[in-house]
């Protein structure tokens, strides 16, 4: 059953790489060179700025919308056929399946809270820590879509909380280190075509069957997409734990500039939980029981899949230009290339098919081959009286999926970022409001391998955040 088990794997990746990351942590003016609580993400050294107990606390409105037009450029069988094994002759190619097919859009908006503090320990300590969810996604596609082999739904949830501390080893210099507990819980809908898998073609090729046939993942389109072998697939739900650390280092050369940097760790979370697949079809129930191949019409078990998110380096640089005015310039690099793919194990009593050498576990790999990405955002502010502020963000950031496995679980590409932020003092507090907004420029993907998900691809990814800061004394 290790062969029915390959799509499995696959995740919502765009989640791993930066199509569905959540764009505010704290407000649009956080980030490593500035001074406030969410500092305990963003670069754990700028908590040491922070001379008073100050907190943050701050609720987005997250807007995904994804959409993908699906353009078929190979030559696909009918869909009712069962050519297993290439040349398919002519008369059972079906003209119609090609072309651009209807497209497709799933929309969402989410609510994230968010919550960081900060606590100073003496003349050189400063404790912090932040609750915040760095990536969150709930997509749900027309079930019948072009996009079904990649993606029907899926719900997503990444939720940290951040301890850290930061260190004046000097007046003008500090340092800060943390530590995080991340927890997610993943659900996960496709069709998993089963001709793309190796074992299946194995399989079905060698004795006691002996099926030629011409599968596996180099197959070709023309006996991909069968109904027979599409198989609706559900992951979850399914839960992860695990742990995350960075570390930072903040300088003042000067009273009006401040400089720094920051290092997260690769995050190894995995997901564990439930899988059930539908092979409700004679093909796989009864026709070859003879030969060694019958399986429940359910087929249900435990799914263990691994998810890791990526290390990353932040820099920034904020210069005061005068008594009002400041400009902040941030850069990012994110090693999506640590993800070459992504790995799923399933355990299931009815995977065993004991003529065919099967057993109950089978380990799979989905080629993602992510490449790193980079970013650089500029923020420019003016100061109002009493402590109130105004201001806005323009930045460009780069895309991590390759034309070879870009699809709808993935829709990433290079982006434009934009926001307007603005700042106003009530009594002991200071609130903030921004708008965010990312834009994935439409890409059109032309190069996707074996046809599988070639098409035009856009996403917006926005945020709606307020927030409150307030220091005690």
């Amino acid at each position: 059953m290790r062969w029915l088990a390959l799509g499995l794997a696959l995740l919502p990746a765009a989640a791993g790489a930066s199509g569905l990351s959540v764009p505010v942590i704290g407000t649009s003016r956080s980030g490593p060179a500035h001074v406030d609580p969410a500092a305990a993400y963003w670069n754990p050294a700028q908590l040491g700025w922070l001379a008073r107990p100050t907190l943050l606390a701050g609720l987005s409105l997250l807007y995904l919308d994804a959409d993908y037009t699906r353009v078929r450029r190979g030559r696909y069988a009918y869909e009712d056929g069962l050519r297993f094994q290439t040349p398919v002759p002519e008369d059972d190619l079906d003209a119609s399946r090609s072309g651009e097919a209807d497209p497709v859009r799933a929309w969402q908006i989410l609510a994230a809270p968010s919550g960081f503090g900060a606590l100073p320990l003496g003349s050189d300590l400063v404790a912090g820590v932040g609750f915040f969810a760095p990536f969150g996604a709930q997509l749900d596609f027309p079930d019948e879509g072009a996009q079904r082999y990649a993606l029907d739904a899926v719900q997503l949830l990444v939720v940290e909380v951040a301890p850290a501390i930061a260190w004046h080893p000097r007046p003008s210099f500090t340092v800060g280190a943390g530590v995080g507990l991340v927890a997610g819980k993943l659900q996960l809908d496709r069709v998993q075509d089963l001709a793309g898998t190796p074992l299946l073609r194995d399989a079905l090729g060698n004795p006691p069957i002996g099926q030629p046939n011409a599968f596996g993942p180099d197959a070709p389109s023309e006996v991909r997409e069968l109904l027979v072998l599409s198989r609706p697939v559900r992951i979850g739900p399914a839960y992860g734990l695990t742990w995350a650390a960075r570390a930072g280092a903040a300088w003042r050369p000067a009273d009006d500039w401040l400089l720094g940097v920051s290092y997260t760790h690769r995050v190894p979370l995995t997901f564990r939980g439930a899988f059930r697949l539908d092979m409700n079809d004679p093909f796989f129930t009864q026709d070859l029981a003879a030969q060694g191949l019958q399986y429940p019409a359910i087929v249900r078990g435990k799914a263990e899949v691994e998810f890791p998110l990526p290390s990353s380096l932040h820099v920034g640089a904020a210069w005061q230009a005068d008594a009002r005015w400041s400009l902040d310039v941030s850069g990012a690099w994110f090693r999506h290339s640590q993800v070459d793919a992504l790995t799923a194990t399933l355990r299931s009593d009815s995977l065993v098919q004991p003529e065919l050498g099967l057993g109950d576990t089978a380990e799979v790999r989905l080629p993602r081959e992510w490449v790193d990405t980079f970013q650089v955002e500029v923020r420019a502010t003016r100061a109002r009286d009493a402590g109130g502020y105004v201001g806005g963000l323009l930045g460009l950031h780069s895309g991590a999926s390759p034309d070879a496995t870009l699809d709808v679980a993935s829709p990433d590409g290079p982006r434009v970022a934009a926001a307007a932020f603005v700042g106003w003092p009530v009594r002991e507090w200071l609130l903030h409001g921004d708008a965010h907004l990312q834009y994935v420029l439409p890409r059109e993907n032309k190069g996707s391998r074996h046809d599988l998900a070639n098409g035009t691809y856009s996403l917006i990814v926005g945020a709606l955040t307020v927030a409150a800061t307030r220091s005690f004394e």
